[in-house]
């Protein structure tokens, strides 16, 4: 039998979210009550699976809760192999036209208050899934067709920097762990990996 070698990232990853929703729940006590602001964010970067730079692109929505700390919902896209037309070179799987979409909660919490330049730490948790296009026919378009499932969560750390008052730009670099069974001719754990991203926030009053 194989020995896992992998971290137990999954534990690692629920301790931090508990540590950091009691420190959530601390600060917000000590803090006076004052509107906060929501925000949209869009991110690129690229994570290493099975030893290639695969770029995904995401989304999010969410709001301040402290000074420090924000909560939100987000939604990722990430490329497994070539598109027709596409220039990824991207082997992950045999099959063309693969991806993946993750779907979840996100976390930041930042070293500093309001500051031009603050360290902080970014949290993921949601759900996978692993899909390509189909081929079209006479009477068919092509249409996605799912491929399966897995549980998702990454941890990064980086820095923020706050360009105005309503724009910051965050760079990351951390760790997804994607405890994927085989699906199709993606190996078991596969998706797992090192990843780097820069996201442009905006802030709304």
């Amino acid at each position: 039998m194989k020995e896992n070698t992998n971290p137990p990232y999954r534990i690692i990853v629920t301790v931090a979210v508990l540590i950091l929703c009691a420190m959530t729940l601390g600060a917000a006590d000590n803090e006076p009550d004052k509107t906060r602001d929501s925000y949209t964010g869009f991110t690129y970067g690229s994570s290493e699976i099975t030893g290639e730079d695969a770029p995904f692109v995401g989304i999010s929505f969410g709001r301040e809760i402290t000074n420090r700390i924000t909560v939100g919902a987000f939604a990722s896209a990430q490329a497994l192999s070539d598109f027709p037309g596409s220039d990824l070179n991207l082997s992950i799987t045999a099959i063309p036209s693969t991806f993946h979409v993750v779907v979840g909660a996100e976390m930041d919490v930042r070293l500093f208050d309001h500051t031009w330049i603050n360290p902080m730490v970014h949290i993921e948790g949601g759900h996978m899934t692993v899909a390509h296009m189909s081929e079209p026919t006479e009477t068919q378009d092509t249409e996605p067709v799912v491929l399966g499932h897995a549980f998702y969560a990454s941890i990064g750390t980086g820095f923020e920097l706050r360009l105005f008052r309503n724009l910051t730009v965050v760079g990351l670099h951390g760790y997804r762990y994607v405890p994927n069974e085989a699906i199709e001719d993606i190996a078991s754990q596969a998706l797992s990996g090192q990843y780097s991203s820069v996201a442009v926030k905006m802030f709304i009053h």
